[in-house]
């Protein structure tokens, strides 16, 4: 953003509010960070799954045990408390998901708000597009 957008303070403003309210102060993300520093720097957490049966239907899950992810000295204290606040596992798939449908929006959030910065431009595009499309079908058929 900074190198496409720094000359754009308005855009670069609602980007960096947007980023702050979103993931900044959401311990799941927060703990989404430190987990990739910990199979970075230490080792990828061996996961379990974990079996829901019921009359008509099965789920399969992963969950990271708690505990030892704890003995790990790298987290924060906001992601230690975080873990510790899951019980005795992180269901990993719920929280990957959960962040991923997070940044899925926001990414459709700063599309459209691209999108609106260049309008003119791609309005512009899209009639030369069309102009150019008529003139080729008159030309050669269609």
């Amino acid at each position: 953003m900074e190198k496409h957008f720094h000359d754009d303070s308005v855009l670069m403003n609602e980007y960096g509010g947007k980023v702050a309210s979103l993931f900044k102060s959401d311990p799941q993300a927060d703990f989404l960070k430190g987990l990739r520093n910990y199979i970075t720097h230490t080792q990828l957490p061996v996961a379990q799954s974990n079996q829901t049966f019921g009359q008509n239907s099965c789920e399969i899950t992963f969950i990271l045990p708690g505990e030892s992810l704890l003995e790990w000295k790298g987290w924060n204290s906001a992601q230690r408390l975080w873990i510790a606040g899951q019980g005795d596992a992180v269901a990993i798939v719920d929280a990957v998901d959960t962040y991923a449908c997070k940044a899925g929006n926001f990414d459709k959030w700063l599309f459209a708000r691209i999108a609106l910065k260049f309008k003119a431009d791609i309005d512009g595009y899209v009639r030369e597009c069309a102009e150019f499309n008529r003139e080729h079908d008159r030309v050669f058929g269609s």
